[in-house]
């Protein structure tokens, strides 16, 4: 029976290690620990931004990026087949587009826009995890870090 820490090594509790160690240093260094863990891994997440992923969904989100980026926003849904994402994807979309047309000339390239899709959810994982972090009342329970990496 692996027992509650999941690990088959007798005794051995990585959330418990990883909260000690933590809790062992100034919350400064704390905070900078998790910084770099938290860009370390954001980091990770960038160097793979090009990679294939799900072709298919890429396509599909690519198709749809596209048509948001000319169409004017009523006619959106009505004209793009098989946009069925809420209006906040639209929007975000939307405002990705404007960005990209400002920084890119012409048609831009798939890997561009595969870019410009995937690279918005990193970053809100990675403030995700900055914001599970973030103290209250600058009282931080030990396990607090251990929470955000385990983000």
């Amino acid at each position: 029976m692996l027992g509650s820490n999941m690990s088959g090594a007798n005794g051995f509790d990585g959330v418990a290690a990883a909260g000690r160690f933590f809790a062992t240093r100034s919350p400064s260094v704390q905070a900078l620990q998790l910084a770099g863990v938290i860009a370390a891994g954001l980091l990770i997440r960038v160097a793979f931004i090009q990679s294939a992923g799900y072709a298919d969904d890429l396509t599909i989100f690519r198709d749809w990026f596209r048509s948001i980026a000319v169409l004017p926003p009523s006619q959106v849904y009505a004209q793009t087949p098989g946009l069925n994402y809420p209006p906040m994807c639209v929007l975000l979309y939307e405002v990705e587009a404007l960005v990209l047309r400002a920084f890119v000339s012409g048609t831009p390239g798939n890997h561009v826009l595969n870019v410009a899709i995937k690279l918005p959810p990193v970053l809100v994982d990675g403030l995700g995890a900055a914001l599970v972090y973030r103290p209250s009342d600058n009282r931080m329970s030990p396990m607090m870090p251990t929470y955000a990496v385990e983000w």
